[in-house]
Formats: structure tokens, sequence, C-alpha cells
């Protein structure tokens, strides 16, 4: 559990009501692309069956958007700025 600064009070994981909303927001929440700078523990280049099985590309926003279904919540996505 991740807690606040003075230590009394959990800040994660989440205790959200079903129905409650999550925003997500920023340009790389649901971009693929942000993914491939190589950051992700997957080697560019050739991949091996073996290794393509287990590099499955998923965006922040699909992931959150995942569980969160899953709980009963609602996420709410915006771009934000774009980045060039």
């Amino acid at each position: 559990n991740v807690r606040t600064s003075s230590g009394t009070a959990p800040l994660l994981p989440l205790k959200l009501a079903a129905g409650s909303r999550i925003a997500v927001i920023g340009p790389n929440a649901d971009d693929l692309n942000a993914l491939h700078g190589n950051y992700n523990g997957c080697q560019d280049g050739p991949f091996a069956p073996e290794v393509l099985a287990e590099c499955q590309w998923v965006t922040p926003l699909a992931g959150i958007t995942t569980r969160a279904a899953a709980a009963g919540l609602n996420v709410q996505y915006t771009k934000g700025c774009d980045i060039n």
C-alpha cells in the first residue's frame, strides 16, 4: 500500500464505489507508439514467437479501462495537448 507522507492513510490501492469515475489525461495514454521507445522490456527487431507471446502491447488507457470496467467504474479520457 502506498501511504501519505505521514504514513497514516493508504492512498493506493484506491477504494472506489461502483459507478465512480476515473480520469485518464494525456496524449501518450492511448498511443501504442509511445510504448515502442524500448522502455518496456521487449527488444526491437525480429521477434521469435515465444518473445512475441511475452510482449503484449496494452496502452495505459486500455489497461485502466479494462480493470475499471471489471470493478464497475467509469473511465473518462481526454488527450490533452499534442506532443511534437
